[in-house]
């Protein structure tokens, strides 16, 4: 997976060869990030944030593939630009 361009100021290593990243969120953003946590039904904000990024790594893969991505309901499909 792709890494993350993080400045220094941002990164420190930990004992199990991880790197911690602290994030400035709005109140918006912040109220967002839980809520989603509630839906994904992730624990942890870290948690959550590792299956973003997986599932952004999954979809950036298979943009450079040619695929696209559609949305369908009641028999009608929607063609998705995330403009990524």
């Amino acid at each position: 997976m792709a890494r993350l361009a993080e400045s220094p100021r941002m990164a420190v290593r930990t004992e199990r060869d991880r790197e911690r990243v602290q994030l400035d969120f709005t109140d918006e953003a912040l109220t967002k990030l839980k809520e989603l946590q509630g839906l994904t039904g992730t624990q942890t904000p870290g948690e959550l944030v590792r299956l973003s990024l997986r599932v952004l790594d999954w979809w950036m893969t298979r943009k450079r593939e040619g695929y696209s991505l559609m949305l369908s309901k009641d028999g009608r499909d929607i063609k998705v630009d995330l403009d990524l």
